[in-house]
């Protein structure tokens, strides 16, 4: 009986790793942290969870198909900074140019614009990658710098603030059972994104392509689409979440998302995606962020320097990787 019950559960705990991992810490958090377990404290790991699992879900997209995208904090702070410009009540005071009404800026371009800054950055990065055989990795950190510099410019080096818009107040303050109603769309985005990934052709052409490049040429998949369309999502993702940054904070710069880009390929490291590609999973990918989130907020209530979170999130890295490795190796 206990033969057979350990050989069902063996396989169980390596495929659902990251969860027991999660549940582990989670008590011990529980145990020993203080201040942890309090309702206001579990919303606080949520609130902070949610935008950069937005942006998180996005990159593990185009890490199973084998590449990375770096570029999303850039493309964060990029869309706040235009989002918060056009939804200011007074552009008098920016130097931007256009037609004000009654004194009020054209609010439509704070939530089409952003959107469309992520998906040209995201088809500029993917039609690069895709047509030149260009590696994601250094396309994508010239991306982030460029994008950067344009945030900063359009902010003129200042801290935008002060939105006067009521739909980005309700997605900013709105509540759900006392829990911000952007999580439960942090949520809902992330299994929507899996069941696109499970259930869809595309989906299946992500993880081939990421599986084996050559046989997925020879299968007939449209690489070059396939690639764009990823880095297209990843840009998307990573505008929606600026938008939540901004209602969420009420501020934004050119430097808001700064190292968002290595937060979130952490989170999908741990989360089980593998970053050779072909592998990987949306909702391993929230478990992750969730993971990481809980960990840190744990470091800060007990008083630990900022600095050992660094070493903290290098160390899970490293483990996630070696345990990647030893999976496909097992596999093999």
């Amino acid at each position: 009986m206990k033969s057979a019950f350990a050989a069902r559960l063996g396989p169980l705990l390596r495929r659902e790793a990251i969860l027991a991992i999660f549940v582990v810490i989670f008590v011990l958090c529980a145990i020993f942290v203080p201040s942890f377990f309090t309702a206001r404290n579990i919303v606080n790991i949520l609130k902070q969870s949610a935008i950069i699992g937005i942006v998180v879900a996005g990159v593990t997209i185009t890490v199973i198909a084998g590449n990375v995208d770096l570029s999303v904090g850039s493309i964060v702070s990029f869309a706040a900074v235009i989002a918060l410009t056009y939804t200011h009540a007074d552009l008098t005071q920016t130097n931007i140019s256009m037609t004000v009404q009654e004194g009020r800026p054209l609010l439509v371009l704070s939530f089409t614009l952003p959107f469309l800054v992520g998906a040209a950055v995201g088809l500029v990065n993917g039609l690069v990658i895709s047509r030149f055989g260009a590696n994601s990795v250094i396309i994508t950190l010239g991306a982030l710098s460029a994008v950067r510099g344009g945030a900063l410019l359009f902010a003129g080096g200042k801290v935008i603030y002060g939105v006067h818009n009521p739909v980005f107040t309700a997605l900013g303050g709105a509540q759900l059972f006392t829990i911000p109603v952007y999580v439960f769309l942090f949520v809902g985005l992330s299994i929507l994104l899996e069941l696109l990934l499970r259930r869809t052709t595309f989906g299946r052409h992500v993880y081939l392509l990421g599986t084996n490049p050559k046989a997925a040429v020879i299968a007939g998949v449209p690489v070059a689409r396939v690639q764009m369309l990823t880095f297209v999502l990843s840009g998307l993702m990573a505008a929606f979440a600026a938008m939540v940054l901004v209602a969420r904070l009420n501020t934004a710069s050119g430097l808001i998302g700064n190292g968002w880009e290595f937060d979130a390929v952490t989170a999908v490291v741990i989360g089980g995606t593998s970053l050779l590609g072909g592998r990987g999973s949306v909702i391993k990918s929230l478990q992750g962020t969730l993971l990481i989130t809980m960990i840190i907020n744990a470091m800060v209530l007990l008083n630990i320097p900022s600095s050992y979170q660094y070493v903290a999130k290098a160390l899970i890295i490293v483990a996630a990787v070696y345990i990647d490795i030893r999976t496909r190796k097992e596999a093999a």
